[in-house]
């Protein structure tokens, strides 16, 4: 009977040294699309809270679905996200965190089973403090709903950030004549933090009276550029800018940054004398664009 136990005791042992032994079967990681992806998100009942004209945030549902297609090591296959996996894995999908993403969304009315589609552009999705994912959202032209039933958010292809070929060219505002000025001045963006401004005679356009590069990521509040006192064409960029009140106004450049949803800026308010006249006070916006360095001057928002 010793022996038999002994046995058994042995046998059970060289079971266990087996099992500690043998190798542990590693769990797959959850596959990820290699760069940008169509990405889907549906099921259930969304809202959207309008922040502004064109700014709304929508709320997805906890229980909704996010699923990809896209390439994995040179093959289209499909495949689903957790929200804190959509929201790490946003920029990889090529929509960094200040771009819009181009996307459809479609819902049906309450009470109608008829689905609604509206063109927009999302961005910065979110988890709020309720455990919820957001997005904001451009509405561009279209109407949304602020109930959405049988929603779907259809987020596109992102356009690659390098397709942006700088500089960007904006066209020269004449200064003193619509018909035959004598002084232009011009903006060009040379990347997606520089643009230089410069004041020129028609006459000699590579002999600027004055140029300028600014740097776009400081605010312009913070750092006024005085436009000084120059001949230029028939006449004269004041340093100072003429008003009725009399006090002091500096010929200046005032800029902002492209931050979604919002564009960009640069405008130079001063003052131009013409040959034989007096301070004329003026301001141009001499550039307008999106984040991608895409010139918008005078452009509604797009459809």
């Amino acid at each position: 009977m010793k022996s038999r136990t002994a046995f058994t005791a042995i046998a059970a042992l060289a079971v266990l040294a087996v099992g500690l032994t043998a190798p542990v079967t590693a769990q797959a990681a959850p596959q990820r699309p290699d760069g940008a992806a169509l990405v889907r998100i549906d099921g259930g009942t969304a809202y959207a809270k309008k922040l502004s004209e064109r700014k709304y945030r929508i709320v997805v549902p906890q229980g909704a679905s996010i699923q990809w297609m896209g390439p994995v090591k040179g093959r289209t296959t499909t495949g689903t996200f957790t929200r804190k996996a959509l929201i790490a894995g946003w920029k990889a999908l090529g929509h960094s965190d200040g771009r819009k993403a181009f996307t459809t969304l479609g819902w049906t009315e309450k009470g109608s089973g008829t689905p609604t589609f509206a063109t927009v552009n999302i961005a910065k999705p979110r988890i709020n403090a309720k455990g919820q994912m957001t997005f904001l959202v451009d509405p561009l032209r279209s109407r949304l709903s602020t109930t959405m039933e049988n929603f779907s958010i259809n987020v596109t292809w992102a356009q690659s950030s390098t397709t942006r070929g700088y500089p960007t060219t904006f066209d020269p505002q004449n200064v003193d004549s619509r018909k035959n000025p004598t002084a232009q001045v011009q903006a060009v963006l040379q990347g997606p933090s520089n643009v230089s401004v410069t004041f020129y005679p028609v006459s000699a356009p590579t002999s600027p009276c004055w140029t300028y590069g600014v740097n776009l990521n400081v605010q312009s509040q913070q750092n006024l550029v005085k436009i000084p006192g120059t001949n230029c064409g028939n006449g004269h960029i004041d340093n100072k800018v003429p008003n009725p009140n009399d006090y002091v106004t500096y010929s200046q450049v005032f800029w902002s940054q492209a931050v979604y949803p919002y564009d960009g800026s640069v405008t130079v308010s001063y003052g131009y004398t013409p040959t034989g006249g007096t301070s004329f006070p003026w301001a141009f916006t001499v550039a307008s664009f999106d984040e991608d360095g895409n010139n918008t001057m005078g452009q509604p928002p797009a459809s």
